[in-house]
């Protein structure tokens, strides 16, 4: 029995160690009010949105929960998705570079993946 449980100890410590090939991209913040009177924003700058994309999976932190994502490619194909997990799982066809924005309204983030 001992013999067992180690080898169990071994394949989970061993799973956990094993990294997904995942990509980083960070975001920047945007004006989400373009022509509205506008809240006195701090002169520093806003910390950008870091996402990371492995396979057809992008996962996003848990400040973003609530918030809409929107994909968007030059051919005017468009993915729109309310994030209610850390997880968002995209379809396997996708391909290519896509903006992203990310927003709940007020503060939105823009950047670039490439799939």
């Amino acid at each position: 029995m001992g013999k067992v449980l180690k080898l169990i100890i071994v394949g989970i410590a061993l799973l956990c160690n094993l990294q997904v090939d995942a990509q980083t991209y960070r975001l920047y913040g945007v004006s989400a009010n373009a022509g509205k009177k506008s809240i006195p924003r701090p002169r520093t700058p806003e910390c950008p949105l870091v996402i990371e994309l492995a396979d057809n999976a992008m996962m996003v932190p848990n400040q973003v929960i609530g918030f809409t994502l929107v994909l968007e490619n030059a051919d005017g194909h468009v993915y729109t998705y309310y994030i209610v997990d850390r997880t968002i799982v995209l379809p396997q066809d996708i391909s290519g570079t896509y903006q992203v924005s990310v927003t709940d309204g007020d503060k939105c983030y823009q950047g670039y993946v490439e799939f």
